[in-house]
């Protein structure tokens, strides 16, 4: 059954969808299956933008089924980024609780390894409740890459995300359950 319906207006064909994208980066539904990742998938199809549509769009553009696409390079860098981020924030929201273990302060390591779908991202991260939080990457032989500025209003406990990673919009939806994945989309790099 259809639980909503999603309409949205611009000037152009191109900027409507773009605003479409737009709306879907910032649904939240939790409790049951939806096909919000793949009609978002379908707002970036060059196919669908261009607006060559047949009635046979879906079987011809996803003869195999929808699969959302594996991160990789740059946006595998801003999940992890994300991530680590959304790991330290939470963390230093735990440290200033007070009263924990007898009045000792609780430490967390710089060091994590992130996990992205299969891939697995070292970092060290850095930085204040207020930002901005700093996530080094570390190749696989433990040598410093670059390092990513990771702004964002988020707190522990909001499902979606919202921020920038070296200054290109991110949003994303964050989920604490294991069978939940988060999805990511660019609003303006």
């Amino acid at each position: 059954p259809m639980i909503a319906k999603l309409v949205t207006h611009a000037p152009t064909r191109i900027a409507a969808i773009d605003a479409q994208a737009d709306a879907l980066d910032k649904f939240y539904i939790d409790g049951f299956q939806h096909n919000i990742p793949f009609v978002s998938a379908v707002m970036q199809n060059p196919r669908w933008r261009e607006g060559k549509l047949s009635t046979g769009f879906i079987k011809e553009e996803y003869p195999e089924g929808f699969a959302p696409r594996v991160a990789a390079g740059d946006e595998l860098k801003s999940l992890a980024a994300v991530a680590a981020a959304i790991d330290h924030k939470s963390n230093l929201r735990r440290r200033a609780i007070t009263h924990q273990m007898d009045g000792k302060n609780v430490t967390f390591a710089k060091s994590r390894v992130v996990k992205v779908g299969n891939a697995l991202q070292a970092v060290e991260v850095g930085g204040g409740v207020e930002g901005p939080i700093y996530v080094t990457f570390f190749d696989a032989s433990g040598n410093r890459g670059d390092t990513a500025e990771v702004l964002s209003h988020w707190v522990p406990g909001e499902p979606v995300w919202s921020g920038a990673v070296c200054r290109c919009c991110h949003r994303l939806s964050t989920r604490t359950s294991s069978r939940d994945s988060c999805s990511i989309s660019c609003c303006g790099c």
